[in-house]
C-alpha cells in the first residue's frame, strides 16, 4: 500500500501532480483498501475491472485475488508509471483510454459477467454509472467509492433539492 509518502517519493521521481482538473485522489488508507478488497469479494475466478487505478494501490492485490485485471488509466502519466510496475504481472491488463469512450464489451470475456471497482472523481461519477447500468448484463457487482454529495444525489428523492 502506498503511502502519502511514498506517493510524494514518486511524484518527485516522475516528475506528475496529482491533477485537480482530473480529479485525482490516490487511495492512502490501507483500512479502507482492504474494505474495498472486502466488499469486492474477488476469487480466482472472475475478471475485474478497474476504473483509474492511478498508481495501482488496489491493482496489485486485486490481480493477486482475480483471474485478470482489466485497468483502465486515462492520464498519460499514470499509465506510463503503472506500466512501469505492472510489466511482469501477466494477468494486469492495462489499457490507456478514457473510460467513457472505452469498449468495455470488447474486454468482457464471451458469456463471462466482470466486476467493476473503482475510486471515482466527483466529476465523472455520474457518467461513469451510466455506462455502467448500460452495461449491466455483463457486470457481476461494481465497488465503488463516491464523494459524499455524489452518494446523496443517488438516494435522494423526486423533486428534493439534493435530487439529480
Amino acid at each position: 500500500m502506498l503511502t502519502k509518502s511514498d506517493i510524494k517519493v514518486l511524484e518527485k521521481k516522475y516528475g506528475f501532480h496529482p491533477q485537480k482538473k482530473l480529479g485525482q485522489n490516490f487511495l492512502v488508507d490501507g483500512n479502507i483498501k482492504d474494505k474495498l478488497l472486502n466488499c469486492a469479494d474477488v476469487d480466482g475466478e472472475d475478471v475485474v475491472l478497474e476504473i483509474g487505478p492511478g498508481l495501482g494501490q488496489l491493482t496489485f492485490d486485486l490481480s493477486r485475488l482475480a483471474k485478470r485485471v482489466i485497468a483502465v488509466e486515462f492520464d498519460k502519466k499514470l499509465f506510463s508509471i503503472l506500466s512501469t510496475y505492472a510489466k511482469d504481472v501477466t494477468n494486469i491488463l492495462l489499457v490507456h483510454d478514457d473510460f467513457l469512450k472505452f469498449n468495455l464489451r470488447e474486454f468482457v470475456p464471451k458469456n463471462q459477467r466482470i466486476k467493476v471497482i473503482s475510486n471515482l472523481p466527483y466529476y465523472i461519477s455520474t457518467s461513469v454509472i451510466l455506462k455502467l447500468f448500460a452495461h449491466s448484463e455483463c457486470i457481476s457487482s461494481a465497488i465503488l467509492t463516491l464523494q459524499k454529495e455524489v452518494a446523496d444525489r443517488l438516494i435522494a428523492k423526486p423533486s428534493s433539492k439534493e435530487y439529480g
